[in-house]
């Protein structure tokens, strides 16, 4: 209807387009930071750039707009904080290696899994047969932008193993959001004990939000619970070992966790 409108209509673009920064749709909100982008690029003065770059950042839910925006912000003195931006889930408990020689042990449940089984989340504090000795949770975390835990570089890639990551969200209403991943390896994810997606497909090419899984929050505590797996391939393509998981709305921007002072809206990850 909108593209049939601007045939139409030459002006409709600049009357409705700059009041779309955070409209429901993803691209008509594109439209608009990018207005916001070249506006911003065309002033000299750095203080009046920054006010419009900080301003189309609050709508941006794209990664290249993103990218863009924080090189221009970080240019001018900026703190631009890119995990709160998108939401994502930097800190996790780990646990592994677990056997997974021939692809067996996507299918297999292992300790975490039969701890959910019982409840709705993981034991932090057990011990289990990994693949090699007993293993125990242990902390991970991120300072990546774009909150990609690297496994094979934070710990060690396991070839022909699975790794179990658990952590929690805390909502403050039940609501609706996605949960959305990136990885190269197969995966299984599990919400309060419920399993709600998997995949078993190896190396293919990873990206932000590749996949998008719609969930209900409770209100509370909520526990996620991502079993990642490696194969046995050697090629240099087929060595990463690594996932990013985001939560957002259904436009992309960023959901917080209810313990943090931040607007659930996604401009609060710009500093000054």
């Amino acid at each position: 209807v909108y593209e049939t409108l601007k045939r139409v209509d030459a002006g409709i673009e600049n009357r409705l387009i700059p009041n779309m920064l955070l409209d429901a749709s993803p691209e008509f909100r594109r439209d608009a930071v990018a207005l916001l982008i070249t506006e911003a690029s065309a002033i000299p003065d750095a203080t009046g750039a920054t006010l419009l770059y900080r301003k189309a950042f609050t709508g941006a839910v794209h990664e290249d707009q993103v990218k863009t925006i924080a090189e221009a912000l970080r240019r001018n003195n900026e703190e631009v904080d890119i995990q709160k931006h998108f939401g994502f889930l930097p800190q996790w408990s780990i646990v592994g290696p677990f056997d997974n020689k021939d692809g067996k042990g996507f299918a297999v449940a292992y300790g975490p899994e039969l701890d959910i089984n019982a409840s709705e989340a993981p034991d932090l504090q057990a011990e289990y047969d990994g693949q090699a000795d007993k293993v125990r949770w242990q902390p991970i975390a991120t300072t990546d932008d774009y909150g990609v835990v690297d496994i094979a570089k934070q710990i060690e890639n396991f070839k022909g193993s699975l790794m179990y990551a658990n952590t929690t969200w805390t909502s403050d209403r039940e609501q609706q959001a996605e949960i959305r991943l990136g990885t190269p390896n197969s995966w299984k994810l599990w919400v309060n004990g419920k399993l709600v997606f998997e995949r078993e497909e190896y190396h293919r090419s990873s990206q932000l939000d590749q996949y998008r899984v719609p969930v209900t929050l409770k209100a509370g505590s909520n526990t996620l619970l991502l079993k990642i797996c490696q194969n046995e391939q050697t090629q240099d393509w087929a060595q990463r070992y690594q996932y990013q998981v985001r939560i957002c709305n259904s436009t992309g921007s960023a959901l917080l966790p209810s313990t943090s002072t931040a607007r659930s809206e996604i401009g609060s990850g710009v500093q000054r």
